[in-house]
């Protein structure tokens, strides 16, 4: 097996058919390098392992394509469960790699308040609630004692 570190031609080309949608082990295999060298390489170089990350998560987008690509493509309904098949591994795939876009579930979003915050906020409405009240209630705005 070859080495990756001198070859960045290489791996910008595997990264590049990784955003096209191919597999990654399936690209190795071709280029003569195993797919555990290149995750090897992603968890000791900081800059490569935000490009990979990338290439999978635009990779999502040609996965999803892909589904599309063959389902119009079945025409044999003997190949029918064959191709279902096919497209669902490629959307599981798609909602791992991108799961913002494909994924399943909504994404969680968590807001963090302090509970003085909290209180603070609930005095501030409550005041300006009885603020506004009281100005209601009153017949003339001229009533009101002067600071």
């Amino acid at each position: 097996m070859q080495s990756l570190v001198n070859q960045p031609q290489l791996v910008d080309q595997v990264l590049n058919r990784m955003m096209d949608g191919e597999i990654l082990s399936a690209i190795c295999r071709e280029v003569g390098f195993s797919a555990g060298a290149f995750h090897m390489l992603a968890n000791r170089d900081e800059r490569f392992r935000e490009k990979f990350a990338r290439a999978r998560l635009l990779s999502a987008h040609a996965l999803a394509d892909d589904v599309v690509r063959l389902a119009d493509e079945c025409t044999d309904p003997a190949q029918l469960r064959i191709t279902e098949n096919r497209c669902t591994q490629r959307k599981w795939l798609a909602g791992k790699y991108n799961s913002a876009v494909y994924g399943d579930k909504p994404q969680d979003v968590n807001v963090t308040i302090s509970l003085r915050d909290l209180i603070k906020a609930s005095v501030t409405i409550e005041h300006e609630e009885f603020a506004t009240n009281s100005m209601a209630d009153t017949p003339s705005a001229d009533l009101l004692p002067k600071d």
